[in-house]
């Protein structure tokens, strides 16, 4: 059975293929950048209504309230089990967006970004992930977006982030999506 991860747009896939790496064999599943939070569920629910597969959601939150979030979540949940057993997708929410996910860990945020994130920055970055990033990257490469985001990230060992959620809970249904092959 294929095992899929939607998420809304290509730099998320970048990020997202740039912590997985090493953690389970990359041929093992894709990571499919669906172009927003509304295609990202649009197509999540066909590949669960249509195709013999696994589904791992990944979508912003876009909001630090622990609430909304759940409230976000339950929503999601809800709609997917609507297209397909519950079994075979997973549903995470980055809080407030994937980006954060970068700063999660502060020593490896100041590995990945050197002396351009002060402490001034790291703290914004816990509210505004996606725009501290974006700011970073223009900082470091005259061309910035997915390609300057890839190459940066390439030579660095997310390990750590792994363990941590809802990254764990990626990584968990990734490997028993390998295990029941």
């Amino acid at each position: 059975m294929e095992t899929v991860i939607i998420c809304e747009g290509p730099s998320d896939e970048a990020i997202l293929r740039s912590i997985l790496r090493g953690t389970i064999g990359e041929g093992n599943f894709g990571v499919v950048p669906a172009g927003g939070e509304s295609a990202a569920i649009s197509l999540a629910r066909t590949y669960l209504a249509t195709d013999d597969c696994r589904v791992a959601l990944v979508v912003d939150a876009d909001t630090t309230d622990p609430d909304k979030a759940a409230e976000q979540n339950l929503i999601l949940q809800e709609s997917l089990g609507l297209a397909g057993p519950r079994e075979r997708f997973v549903v995470l929410q980055a809080v407030p967006t994937i980006e954060a996910w970068l700063f999660a860990d502060e020593a490896l945020a100041r590995e990945i970004f050197g002396s351009s994130l002060s402490d001034t920055v790291a703290y914004r970055a816990r509210f505004e992930p996606k725009a501290v990033l974006q700011e970073l990257l223009a900082e470091r490469a005259k061309a910035g977006g997915v390609d300057a985001l890839a190459r940066l990230l390439e030579s660095h060992d997310f390990t750590r982030l792994v363990g941590s959620e809802p990254i764990a809970k990626l990584r968990d249904f990734l490997m028993a999506s390998v295990a029941a092959e």
